[in-house]
């Protein structure tokens, strides 16, 4: 039953057409442009009441990392949310390493390592309005935003944002000890605290885009497993923990990823997500606190998790960081693809796509047994990295925060059914293109599955 309980690896009908979009980072802009770019929905621009989706025999993936590094992080969730309840058969939108990084946060207390504290990469400050009542902040916050980016710009000329300088309100390490003048840090710091506070409360476990921010974290079609990071192949060898109703699974036993998916989906029904008002006593806050630490403290299926969505083992830059049974003294590309070749032969599957790892552009691997996803759709990232820049600090030292390009760039990928008169064995092959920015512009990569891996 429970191989089955969860459609996040289940076919519910054989598409014909896989799109998938990478990483979009807070760009709610980009975001819209590249689902218009599928042409799956007609009518994007209209209230979601009015899309209609297209081709019934499409999907749509999104890879994951919604949030963080762009300023338009909550537009972003609220936009992709709304494509899986509008067409929940047809997208798919899974869990990026920055999502899971916030349901962390949200058990943890300000101070305490949270990650949407680091002054870069994570949470950008311009985003931090959108999430108070009314999207709007009081009069003066402006200037309160322009003293924060002002110190950040001065952090990052010295270097100082690796060396433990965070975006909280006080505290020797708070970036507003580098607010000038001095006497604007009392403001700053009061301001950063309500906004930071209306963020998480934002995305708690009780609020809509809270509750939807868990994803799942595979999902498979066109004989390709989707997931943001990847999975190093000493993971199969785990198990998904039991419940009290269902045994512990092996995560490479058939049906590992599915059963994963339910009980990651599920781990915090136990701790009331949503479903129940507070206990006799129990304010909503604290409830609250008691579900996302619920969460939290699953750290089994967080170890799971974090496996699938931070490792970048398969990609031959990074092939060196991780130590297994293929790492050796050879190319690392060799030991890349030797990975991915084991990790697809144990899942009985022909190909995986991943995010998360940053590059400009779709990355074509293992004789195509290895689909990267461009994780730089977000022009903010693409243009900032992980720096929280805005357009006062794009004039006043472009060094660091180079101009933004309005243009959206970069690629995603569409897997699309060769001919049918095409006769090899299993059917017909599946053809990857990896589809531009503009409109015009499409590449057609031909039959992966006839493609010959070098080893």
């Amino acid at each position: 039953m429970l191989a089955f309980s969860h459609a996040a690896l289940a076919l519910t009908a054989r598409p014909e057409r896989v799109w998938a979009i990478g990483d979009l980072h807070g760009d709610a802009g980009c975001a819209r442009h590249w689902v218009e770019r599928t042409r799956l929905i007609s009518n994007v621009s209209a209230p979601p009441e009015e899309w209609e989706w297209t081709d019934p025999s499409a999907k749509l993936v999104f890879m994951g990392d919604y949030i963080d590094r762009g300023p338009e992080a909550r537009a972003v969730l609220t936009f992709v949310r709304e494509l899986t309840t509008r067409f929940p058969d047809n997208v798919h939108a899974l869990l990026g390493n920055h999502e899971l990084n916030l349901l962390i946060d949200r058990s943890r207390p300000e101070g305490n390592g949270r990650f949407l504290e680091y002054a870069y990469a994570a949470a950008h400050p311009a985003q931090y309005a959108a999430w108070l009542p009314g999207g709007e902040d009081e009069p003066g916050s402006a200037d309160v935003l322009r003293a924060l980016h002002d110190a950040l710009l001065l952090v990052y000329r010295q270097q100082l944002h690796g060396q433990g300088v965070l975006m909280t309100p006080e505290g020797p390490s708070s970036v507003v000890q580098f607010v000038q003048p001095a006497a604007m840090r009392p403001r700053v710091a009061e301001s950063m605290r309500r906004w930071q506070t209306a963020y998480l409360r934002g995305v708690g476990t009780r609020s809509p885009l809270g509750a939807w921010v868990q994803r799942p974290l595979s999902v498979l079609l066109a004989d390709t497993l989707f997931v943001h990071g990847g999975i190093p192949e000493e993971l199969l060898d785990m198990s998904v923990p039991a419940t009290r109703d269902a045994p512990a699974v092996p995560l490479g036993a058939p049906g590992g990823l599915a059963v994963l998916n339910a009980r990651w989906l599920n781990a915090s029904r136990s701790a009331r997500v949503g479903a129940l008002a507070p206990r006799r006593g129990e304010s909503e806050a604290e409830a609250e606190a008691a579900e996302a630490r619920a969460l939290a403290g699953s750290e089994a299926l967080l170890h799971l998790a974090s496996e699938m969505v931070e490792y970048r083992g398969l990609h031959d830059s990074y092939a060196g960081r991780y130590q297994d049974r293929h790492s050796r003294d050879v190319k690392p590309a060799q030991v890349a693809c030797e990975r991915v070749v084991a990790l697809l032969r144990r899942l009985n599957v022909s190909r995986i796509a991943v995010g998360h790892t940053p590059e400009d552009n779709v990355r074509i691997r293992c004789g195509g047994r290895l689909l990267a996803l461009d994780s730089t759709l977000s022009r903010s990232f693409r243009a900032h990295g992980n720096y929280y820049c805005d357009a006062h600090m794009e004039r006043e030292e472009p060094r660091i925060c180079p101009p933004r390009n309005e243009a959206c760039e970069g690629q995603i990928i569409r897997l699309e059914r060769g001919p049918l008169d095409v006769q090899v064995p299993g059917g017909a092959p599946w053809l990857l293109h990896v589809v531009e920015s503009e409109w015009d512009q499409e590449r057609d990569e031909g039959a992966i599955e006839d493609m010959k891996m070098e080893l």
